[in-house]
């Protein structure tokens, strides 16, 4: 997967955080970088930061939050609330700004099964708010349920303990938002997600072999994109990539590969459809190929 240079969104959120001097939380944050009008303060449109990440999702702006947060780059003002300050580094950071590369997969949850568990968490203080005639925000923020997926706490008693949401007093019922959390993660990882994951490690092993598309194709008893969506996947999830590299050069015509590799470097455009009317090559053939020219470009880099 491609790295990325995220110094503006980085340099906006910082400076936004400071400009509101630490006093909002992360969900107002986002409406003000994604330029929501109807849920912002007036005064607020006027700031510079204003709809500087509209073009970002707002999934993908949490996520920038809580990779800052990780890197501590942003530290916690508010345990409970979620309302986070500029840390030292991210101070330093704003002093000496310079590009922020990273790769797409760093600003993706680290629990697979996170949006579903988010949601379903959110119906439930919803319901439970409803039930006490209270707002949702009483019972806890979703900062907290947002840590409860992270933290995969194992019991009411681990959960209490941990500062975020120690000395608590919102009336939400943590066991029930436990159990629905472990529903979750439970029907995530069914029969049918531990049969692809299995096919994951199986491709790895047979890539490691050196067997041919053909040869994997036939004894997984899968599709050619299946089989190239899997390693697409193993692209983006290894640090090593020299064996995968030989695969594709094995397997890809080498007309086809120089092809794409020549396209890739003139036009630096990686979306497939523009790709394939070009090239007038099958989709498998090109993801290939581009995997490969992302391969040799971190090569060539290092």
């Amino acid at each position: 997967m491609e790295s990325k240079n995220i110094q503006h969104e980085v340099l906006n959120l910082l400076q936004l955080i400071q400009e509101l001097d630490s006093k909002f939380s992360k969900n107002y944050l986002i409406h003000v970088l994604k330029g929501n009008s109807q849920f912002t303060k007036t005064e607020h449109h006027l700031l510079p930061q204003f709809g500087s990440c509209s073009n970002w999702s707002i999934s993908k702006l949490e996520m920038l939050f809580v990779f800052l947060f990780n890197k501590e780059y942003l530290s916690l003002k508010n345990h409970q609330k979620g309302i986070y300050e500029v840390s030292e580094r991210g101070l330093n950071y704003q002093k000496k700004a310079k590009e922020f590369w990273i790769r797409d997969y760093e600003l993706k949850p680290t629990k697979r099964y996170y949006y579903s568990a988010i949601k379903a968490l959110k119906q439930e203080r919803k319901l439970q708010a409803m039930e006490k005639g209270c707002p949702e925000y009483e019972l806890c923020s979703n900062f907290q349920l947002e840590q409860l997926i992270i933290n995969d706490f194992k019991s009411i008693e681990e959960l209490s303990n941990h500062p975020i949401f120690i000395h608590w007093e919102g009336k939400v019922n943590w066991d029930k938002m436990l159990l629905i959390l472990a529903k979750c993660k439970n029907d995530y990882y069914d029969i049918k997600i531990l049969n692809q994951y299995q096919n994951y490690k199986k491709i790895e092993e047979l890539i490691q072999e050196n067997k041919s598309i053909s040869e994997i194709i036939s004894e997984l008893n899968i599709k050619k994109s299946t089989l190239v969506k899997y390693v697409e996947s193993i692209y983006e999830n290894e640090n090593e990539n020299e064996n995968l590299k030989l695969w594709i050069y094995k397997n890809v015509n080498k007309t086809d590969l120089v092809k794409c590799i020549e396209y890739f470097t003139r036009t630096k455009n990686y979306k497939l459809k523009e790709a394939k009317e070009q090239l007038k090559m099958d989709y498998e053939t090109i993801r290939l190929g581009r995997i490969y020219f992302r391969i040799q470009q971190i090569t060539v880099a290092a």
